[in-house]
């Protein structure tokens, strides 16, 4: 045979002669040859397991035909769409594909359980043959009759996962699809589709990619569907300077009430900025978010294609809390590119863990984790599970105590691939995780339910049952957006109807301080004796009550008069006279108190402590002390 010709060659070559080898470990040779090749053997309708190269997926798969010149016909599926492989040759399949072992306990085997039933089902109709084909062909060419269903209706009883706290801010991200571009920028029924959704999901924040430059107009039509003047938004810079990501920037969508309710004073404004590796932001996000100085990656990569750089938005408000929102959109259809920023990931995240008491940070994006070329990856697992997710979730939990909280068993496409992850240090999310809305599997439920109150005679067989075989996409595509034969192409749907991905969220909350580690709690309480001490230790000194007199403002003064040395001493100007008064007393005795009463003031509103007395006095001052 063709093997032993090799394997003699093999030993001519070398130093000894087949001759000089044992017998023995020659002929286990030639057995485990012989072994190898019968296991490149496959029959028709086999199971396998196919991976191009090491640069791809393994994806799951059947035998379709196995060819008398020892190649076969495959069909695999990739990104929940079954393809052909028409002809991988016999030497291509010692290498691409394996067998499979069906067992339950099988890790590999049941994540791609998905895939299995959809095989399964593909199998036992044709597999793509000349049948099948006929019907798709005979389909196309009739026109759609599916009746219409607004999936902003069809979500109205839809509730999402996980319970709502008011304590917590729900954080979410979602891919809108190239939102405010293209012939026409304001689709009403894509704008509808989209505010439904992130109301129906109870977010408070959501972050979007895919978001045109010039989308201003689009996004302010999106917050006002959501909740009208309740809700603001922001747009970043582009996202690169060249080709799709010089018209591609994010935008983010916040809940002002319910920022500013869980932060705990008033949000002036949200701040917006793309990723530098030298200088992100400006010094007080840097200082807040434990920066640090380490070297952090180029994600302009010297300008490779899809490059997008990640960005990030900050609300800050006047308690001294404040929620740092960072946002990548990895590259797609280029792998390359793809690696470089998975591996470059830990760039965009503290150097440190954080004081969750008085910021939060989150990673929120499209990583686009099952990308088909992604190595390591299948249509069932999420870049968690690779080595490059596995390598950065160590990184991370060592240096800053972040996690990926991502589910990893729910699609977060419309087609059902896992694209969409969520990283937030342990200490703001606690045992919780991710979730998606509208849940992948519900969708095609869904159609067929509105479907079916929509037809006559609510229950039974006929049309009804006809609803089953439904795309979901014919039903929730408005009748003049329809072609005029056939199914609505999905690029149309996205443009125009909604956007393949789906909402992902996740709750996060700011620590109190009875919710702090050990030593947070002593200094806590050290903090709130001090100032329980402090005021009698002053009213029993005669001296200290004589300067205290002297130094009171009079209560001759107007309140007009008392406003003014408020604002001159940068404290808040509100109330009636007799709070004014106390007010500016109150302000005159904060810089008698030691540096560490002074540290334990702030940490008890939560402030920050950095900076010498002077300025810890002023920022006591400026939050009305």
């Amino acid at each position: 045979s063709a093997e032993l010709t090799l394997l003699l060659l093999s030993y001519r070559g070398g130093k000894r002669s087949l001759a000089d080898t044992d017998t023995a470990d020659a002929m286990s040779s030639l057995k485990a040859t012989a072994t190898a090749t019968e296991a490149t053997k496959f029959k028709t309708n086999e199971w396998i397991y196919f991976q191009q190269s090491r640069q791809h997926s393994t994806r799951a798969g059947y035998v379709k035909t196995a060819r008398r010149d020892g190649g076969y016909h495959v069909r695999i599926v990739q990104n929940s769409t079954i393809v052909d492989v028409e002809r991988v040759s016999a030497s291509d399949a010692r290498r691409q594909m394996r067998a499979v072992q069906p067992v339950e306990q099988d890790a590999e085997f049941k994540a791609h359980a998905a895939d299995w039933r959809v095989l399964a089902h593909d199998r036992e109709h044709g597999g793509g043959g000349k049948k099948k084909k006929a019907a798709a062909a005979d389909a196309d060419a009739m026109p759609c009759d599916a009746p219409y269903v607004a999936l902003h209706e069809a979500l109205r009883k839809e509730r999402p996962s996980g319970t709502k706290n008011e304590r917590r801010l729900r954080l979410g991200t979602f891919n809108v699809c190239h939102l405010g571009g293209g012939a026409n920028p304001h689709p009403p029924e894509k704008i509808r589709n989209l505010a439904a959704v992130i109301r129906r999901s109870l977010a408070d924040v959501v972050v979007l990619q895919e978001v045109s430059t010039n989308a201003d107009e689009t996004v302010a039509l999106l917050a006002a569907e959501i909740g009208g003047g309740d809700w603001g938004f922001r747009l970043s810079d582009a996202t690169g300077g060249s080709g799709p990501a010089k018209g591609e920037c994010y935008a983010l969508l916040y809940n002002r009430t319910r920022v500013e309710t869980v932060l705990g004073g008033e949000v002036p404004a949200v701040e917006s900025f793309m990723y530098n590796r030298r200088d992100t932001g400006h010094a007080a996000f840097r200082r807040e978010a434990e920066w640090g100085t380490a070297q952090r990656a180029d994600f302009s990569f010297a300008g490779a294609s899809a490059a997008r750089l990640p960005g990030f938005f900050r609300l800050a408000s006047c308690s001294g809390r404040s929620l740092v929102v960072a946002t990548v959109h990895t590259a797609f259809s280029d792998a390359a590119t793809r690696r470089q920023q998975f591996r470059a990931l830990g760039s965009l995240l503290p150097s440190k863990p954080l004081d969750c008491s008085r910021c939060v940070f989150a990673l929120l994006g499209d990583f686009n984790s099952n990308a088909s070329n992604t190595e390591g990856m299948t249509s069932s697992a999420s870049f968690a599970q690779t080595k490059f997710g596995q390598a950065l979730a160590d990184e991370l939990t060592q240096r800053c105590r972040f996690s990926n909280v991502s589910n990893h068993h729910d699609a977060t496409s419309w087609g059902g691939a896992h694209y969409d992850e969520a990283y937030v240090q342990a200490d703001a999310v606690g045992s919780r995780h991710a979730h998606v809305y509208p849940i992948q599997r519900r969708i095609a439920a869904l159609a067929r339910e509105a479907v079916r109150k929509r037809r006559p005679g609510g229950g039974g067989g006929g049309p009804v049952a006809a609803a089953a075989d439904l795309n979901p996409l014919d039903v929730f595509t408005p009748p003049e957006l329809r072609p005029e034969r056939g199914s609505i192409h999905h690029k149309t749907f996205d443009s125009c109807v909604f956007t393949d991905h789906l909402l992902v969220f996740v709750d996060v909350e700011f620590q109190a301080p009875s919710e702090l580690p050990a030593k947070g709690r002593r200094l806590y309480a050290k903090a709130v004796a001090a100032q329980a001490t402090a005021a009698p230790r002053a009213s029993n000194s005669s001296v200290a009550s004589n300067r205290a007199a002297a130094e009171a403002p009079s209560s001759d003064l107007t309140v007009v008069a008392l406003r003014e040395q408020l604002r001159e001493r940068g404290l808040k100007v509100g109330g009636n006279k007799a709070e004014l008064v106390a007010r500016l007393q109150a302000s005159s005795d904060l810089p008698k108190l030691t540096v560490a009463v002074l540290k334990d003031m702030l940490r008890s509103k939560s402030l920050s402590v950095s900076g010498k007395k002077a300025e810890l006095v002023a920022r006591l001052m400026g939050a009305g002390v």
